[in-house]
């Protein structure tokens, strides 16, 4: 899909330079409904995949997995009706899971997925993977923490410190990854002119950064004063634990969600070698 945050970035530089652009929309290529696919990719060259069911609050399962597993299924086997010369698909660092304290989480890393967003993430890749050895031509691309112009997804987190309503999680020395969608971007395109052989690529930033340097440099952006409470994840997660089955029971989302604190707990830093070394991915912009 162009429509969406990375989409519409993506869409944007394929035809400034040149390319002629297909980006149906959700309504024109319902994922879930197979007919409705059915020529999409007659006269392709390359399907970049980057629809997919967000794991928002209370989303099923099912759900999830009828755009992140079957759709994406069902448009790859379309894709390799039409002839296409490869398939791009998009999915994310967080598959993986947390990873440990002082090392970088990489592509043979095993998947622990935490959410069911992640889960279903995963099972759409292994889905794909089994596609491509009926000979789908494949290659994975797992986006980190992606930000930039248009991104409304973490609109709640600007105005969270904006309004001083913030908080670290453990002194906030959990790790993120964060990623320009430009350099996203530049990564995709790179990944879409490789020759597909169902390998999976982690496309990161030019280095992790702790929870409080992501939080400190929001502030500073905003010209508010960087958070300063901290509160121990010891006393957070029995919290959340019984938030969620109230929340569920109410129809009320809570502040603090089991994959939130995750977010800013745990450690979410990758090896991003081997996109640089195969692919020649150079990240240039910093958080």
């Amino acid at each position: 899909s162009g429509c969406g945050f990375i989409g519409a970035h993506l869409v944007d530089r394929l035809r400034a330079a040149g390319h002629s652009v297909l980006a149906p929309r959700r309504a024109e290529a319902d994922l879930t409904d197979p007919a409705r696919l059915r020529g999409l990719c007659d006269g392709v060259e390359v399907v970049i995949n980057l629809a997919g069911a967000l794991g928002r609050w209370q989303t099923p399962r099912a759900q999830l997995d009828a755009v992140n597993v079957q759709g994406a299924v069902s448009l790859a086997r379309e894709a390799q009706r039409a002839g296409v010369r490869h398939f791009v698909h998009v999915s994310g660092g967080g598959v993986s899971g947390p990873g440990p304290r002082a090392g970088l989480i990489s592509e043979d890393t095993p998947c622990h997925p935490e959410s069911d967003y992640e889960a279903s993430k995963l099972a759409g890749e292994r889905a794909l993977l089994a596609e491509a050895e009926r000979g789908l031509p494949l290659t994975l691309a797992r986006a980190t923490f992606t930000y930039g112009p248009g991104d409304r997804h973490k609109l709640p987190l600007y105005r969270a410190i904006a309004r001083r309503r913030f908080f670290w999680v453990d002194g906030g020395m959990g790790r993120l990854h964060p990623l320009f969608v430009g350099d996203l971007v530049e990564g995709l395109l790179l990944a879409a002119r490789a020759e597909p052989r169902a390998r999976i690529y982690l496309l990161g930033g030019p280095r992790p950064l702790t929870a409080r340097e992501v939080g400190q440099t929001i502030a500073a952006a905003l010209g508010v004063a960087a958070p300063r409470l901290s509160l121990p994840a010891a006393l957070l997660a029995p919290v959340v634990a019984l938030a969620e089955p109230l929340g569920r029971a109410l129809g009320v989302e809570p502040p603090l969600t089991r994959s939130r604190l995750s977010q800013w707990r745990d450690h979410h830093a990758y090896d991003i070698r081997r996109a640089r070394a195969e692919l020649g991915y150079a990240p240039r912009v910093d958080f």
